[in-house]
């Protein structure tokens, strides 16, 4: 799996701080996974082969950014497994793999006995270093910046999204959305996916889709209780599309048919105002 577009969730203000690994080739450490969860593994190294134990577990390397690992669970109540990376410095890194519904960190930053305290706590893509401090600091910015876009926004059933925001900062765009449950049943949040579709399907060709990767923990609500609404912020690696292309942002629902799905185009990717921040 590649990809191109980088992103990062934050939920109003909550954030988790990563924690720390010490590894070694011998000793194995305890990952907690779960599939509505992407946990980031940010190794001293680039990351040069994986071997998962099962299939329950899905693992995805960052194009730009070798050294970072993207995982989550492929299904609920999964039994043990185990992970193995070696690196680009020759060194094998060995994981205890098991499910949780709620991990209690989803950023580790993975060292060896000899690294500095401080190995992986950046991430490097090309001439980039983003700290995750700073982009946390941008994101809880947009959540109270003013309303700046519109004509993205999708309704089911009483269940209502839409694209308030878009901003610009350095190399980095954030979109703002909002979710409104009108409905007296709670929304239970399955997932959040985005990719890039074809805007127009021709006759006789398959519709062409690429699932853009997330880089960080997707910290979304489980459950947007009944008459309530949420705003959250991704934070994307800067872009614009290819002619005849469009991103979606879709955002399911748990054994349920609430399915939205927010269409952005170019023309709206141009117009993020610059975030004064």
């Amino acid at each position: 799996m590649k990809a191109t577009l980088i992103v990062l969730m934050l939920f109003s203000s909550t954030y988790s701080s990563a924690q720390d690994f010490d590894v070694t080739g011998v000793n194995t450490q305890l990952l907690c996974l779960s599939p509505t969860k992407t946990t980031s593994l940010v190794f001293p190294f680039p990351v040069r082969h994986v071997d998962i134990g099962t299939g329950d577990i899905l693992v995805q390397q960052v194009k730009d950014a070798e050294n970072i690992l993207l995982i989550k669970a492929s299904r609920r109540n999964f039994p043990e497994t185990n992970l193995s990376v070696v690196s680009s410095e020759g060194k094998v890194y060995s994981f205890r793999v098991q499910y949780d519904s709620l991990p209690a960190h989803w950023i580790f930053n993975v060292q060896d006995r000899h690294s500095p305290k401080n190995a992986g706590s950046n991430v490097v893509f090309g001439k980039n270093v983003l700290s995750a401090s700073a982009l946390s600091f941008y994101q809880k910015g947009v959540l109270f910046k003013d309303d700046n876009i519109r004509g993205s926004s999708d309704h089911a059933w009483g269940m209502d999204a839409k694209l308030d925001g878009l901003y610009i900062k350095e190399n980095m765009l954030f979109f703002k959305l909002t979710c409104n449950n009108r409905s007296t049943v709670d929304y239970e949040l399955d997932g959040v996916r985005l990719y890039v579709k074809d805007a127009v399907k021709m006759k006789r060709t398959a519709s062409q889709e690429k699932e853009l990767a997330i880089l960080s923990p997707p910290i979304t609500p489980d459950v947007i209780k009944a008459n309530s609404k949420s705003t959250f912020v991704l934070a994307v690696q800067k872009f614009t599309l290819p002619t005849g292309k469009y991103v979606a942002v879709e955002i399911s629902e748990k054994n349920g048919g609430r399915k939205l799905q927010l269409r952005i185009n170019n023309r709206q990717l141009t117009k993020a105002g610059l975030l004064d921040l």
